[in-house]
């Protein structure tokens, strides 16, 4: 563990470091609350050489695609720097970690520019994005200054940004980082959570998406069917049920759509599952 290793600010007092961390073999120094050092013993053994399989060149853009095979939901983790401006970057990395007490991480690329605004925060917010906010994830993406130019929010704990429209958000003081690899590894203990009744925001290989309801019951169904006839987005031809072109326009631009569309949770499943018959 580097000099990066070491302890954010936190009134939680001091954490043991979690068992899950991978440690190189040999003792490794870190740094806790206060300024005192722990000793990481040998937790690792390398096999000897002779027993080491020869190491195949590792293909990192296969890697990355492999990666990108997990479907994530998508956040907007947002702080304050130094000199209390707002700071914040998209990120897919959150996972949670504990329940009792409650905790959360994300991890971030060490050659981020927003790196030192958190490597120096008390406090972070993690926003789970809701359906139709991908304009703000993309902005959020991006690598500039501007990236709360137009966007309306309120201030929490150490004058953290809180953003609007989100499916779940988490306002976390710090609690510890590790660097793993080319990235940093941020803990926060959850002071204070939210949840919204919206429909969350998913990615997968590079592109957003949607979650929807599971199949609905055949009379269910049957019922959403006659709701979508009724929209004029689909129609009986020759005793086939086919899209009109406004049900394909629809169905086209459903996960965009995805609880923004007015149509219900069956209409929705009803015509997904449509489609995907039709494609069939």
């Amino acid at each position: 563990m580097t000099e990066r290793g070491r302890r954010a600010v936190s009134s939680k007092g001091v954490l043991s470091p979690p068992a899950f961390f991978a440690l190189p073999a040999g003792p490794a120094a870190g740094r806790l609350l206060g300024g005192e050092t722990y000793l990481l013993t040998d937790q690792v053994h390398a096999m000897p050489e002779s027993a080491q399989p020869p190491a195949p060149e590792f293909d990192r853009r296969a890697f990355r695609a492999a990666l990108g095979a997990f479907v994530t939901g998508v956040t907007i983790i947002t702080t304050c720097d130094e000199s209390g401006a707002p700071a914040g970057l998209t990120a897919n990395s959150f996972n949670s970690v504990s329940l009792d007490p409650p905790m959360v991480l994300w991890s971030l690329a060490l050659d981020s520019t927003s790196l030192d605004a958190f490597r120096q925060a008390k406090w972070w917010a993690v926003h789970v994005l809701a359906a139709g906010q991908e304009e703000l994830s993309n902005q959020f993406a991006r690598k500039d200054t501007q990236k709360f130019a137009g966007v309306t929010y309120t201030t929490g704990p150490g004058g953290i940004p809180l953003l609007e429209g989100f499916a779940a958000r988490f306002v976390c003081r710090a609690a510890f980082e590790y660097e793993g690899g080319d990235h940093a590894i941020f803990l926060g203990a959850v002071e204070v959570f939210e949840q919204a009744p919206r429909a969350p925001l998913i990615y997968h290989q590079g592109r957003y998406g949607g979650v929807f309801p599971a199949a609905p019951p055949a009379a269910d169904e049957a019922e959403s069917v006659a709701a979508l006839e009724q929209r004029g987005l689909v129609e009986t031809v020759d005793g086939i049920l086919r899209l009109t072109q406004e049900g394909r326009l629809v169905a086209t631009g459903l996960v965009a759509l995805a609880g923004n569309s007015g149509l219900t949770q069956h209409e929705t499943s009803a015509l997904r599952h449509l489609v995907a018959r039709l494609a069939a």
